[in-house]
């Protein structure tokens, strides 16, 4: 499983997949941050939002590069399934956790540097709260990107107007839940990654960290089960080649 890991990362880093997503990247931390002064769990929150569309970008693009024969070259040698598999959501972990180390990183060094950018000021649980969150928020992402496989959706315009779709009722699930409470089954299918600007708003906008674990817990639920289904409905939808 770490030979096949190694092989994907460096076949990944001679790719350019992860070019745009590194250079929008920079681009967004030097515009959010050259505000002053600003919320510390609003820059958590919104960088948690911005890192599940990266997550969902880049995994959409690297499952639409994959080759079929090269897969199934690597399926053939591998001593298990499992391993394939397991490669691959490696893969997808370790791209998310450098951006989460990115974008947790860079407020709390800024934090350190200008005592009077964030108001309330930074404390260390904020920054161990909107890095978990940020986190799990990525995963998620990767997960629900993936899971609009081309294997799974051939056509890619299709793959990838579902991905905008489940997206943008992730992002308002709450305003239409409020509009009418009809929509609360939208909870099930839908990745919790606002309901922490609806816990901060209800905490006087401070970070609780109770309510942070159980819906990092939620995520983690959530993309686990995504991952699952993938999975199986690859194990059954075999190589197009």
């Amino acid at each position: 499983m770490i030979d096949l890991f190694r092989l994907r990362a460096k076949l990944l880093l001679r790719n350019s997949v992860l070019t745009l997503p590194l250079v929008v990247t920079a681009f967004f931390l030097g515009i959010m941050y050259s505000m002053s002064p600003l919320d510390i769990t609003s820059s958590f929150l919104i960088s948690a939002i911005y890192l599940y569309i990266v997550c969902v970008f880049v995994a959409m693009n690297i499952n639409g590069k994959e080759n079929d024969v090269f897969e199934e070259t690597l399926l053939l040698h591998s001593k298990s399934a499992i391993n394939f598999y397991a490669s691959r959501e490696l893969v997808f972990f370790f791209i998310n956790f450098v951006c989460s180390v990115v974008l947790t990183a860079a407020p709390a060094v800024i934090s350190v540097i200008d005592t009077n950018k964030f108001v309330p000021a930074a404390e260390p649980m904020d920054i161990v709260c909107g890095g978990a969150y940020i986190l799990c928020a990525g995963i998620t992402g990767m997960a629900t990107g993936d899971l609009f496989h081309p294997r799974l959706i051939a056509k890619r315009k299709n793959a990838v107007l579902g991905a905008i779709l489940l997206s943008v009722l992730a992002i308002c699930k709450h305003g239409l839940i409020g509009y009418n409470p009809i929509f609360k089954f939208l909870h099930i299918p839908l990745p919790p990654i606002m309901d922490g600007i609806e816990l901060v708003a209800g905490n006087n906008y401070r970070f609780d960290t109770a309510g942070i674990f159980l819906i990092c817990l939620h995520m983690l639920v959530y993309a686990a089960v995504v991952t699952l289904i993938k999975i199986m409905l690859l194990t059954v939808k075999r190589f197009r080649y």
